[in-house]
């Protein structure tokens, strides 16, 4: 009777039989690797974006989360640089996009605690200081993606 194949771990490994069980742990191994590394820059993007919120905080005390709004349009840029980049200048493999937009300023930039700050002045500042601070996270993170594609056409 011919053996049934059986799945791999990764989408990029592809359906292995009992004679491909090598691959497949081979596999196993790499998605475990990818997961560290993923999970390396995610630890990398909250420490950043601890330090860089912290730092603007104490430096601007300011009724509105001054901190988070300046990380968020940051890691808009970075994510708007890493990808045109990728696309334009630098091919980048789908593992090394996934680590740094996803781990890194997936964890850098935050949509969680964006909406915690805003129910936050909703609270102390009504609709008003809620909205405003919700409509300048849009808009400035929308205007820093643009501006790092715009930076690398310009260079390409």
């Amino acid at each position: 009777m011919p053996e049934t194949p059986r799945l791999a771990l990764t989408a990029s490994v592809p359906l292995q039989s009992n004679r491909g069980r090598e691959s497949v742990i081979h596999g196993g191994k790499r998605v475990l690797q990818k997961m560290a590394l993923l999970a390396s820059a995610g630890a990398l993007g909250t420490l950043a974006r601890f330090a860089v919120s912290a730092a603007v905080q104490k430096q601007w005390p300011l009724p509105w989360p001054l901190g988070t709004l300046i990380v968020n349009a940051l890691g808009c840029f970075m994510a708007g640089l890493a990808f045109a980049a990728a696309e334009r200048l630098w091919p980048l493999h789908p593992d090394a996009r996934l680590i740094v937009l996803t781990g890194f300023l997936g964890a850098f930039t935050t949509y969680s605690a964006l909406i915690l700050e805003t129910g936050q002045l909703l609270q102390n500042q009504g609709w008003r200081g809620a909205l405003g601070y919700l409509g300048l996270q849009l808009a400035l993170g929308a205007l820093a993606c643009g501006a790092a594609w715009a930076l690398i056409r310009a260079l390409t």
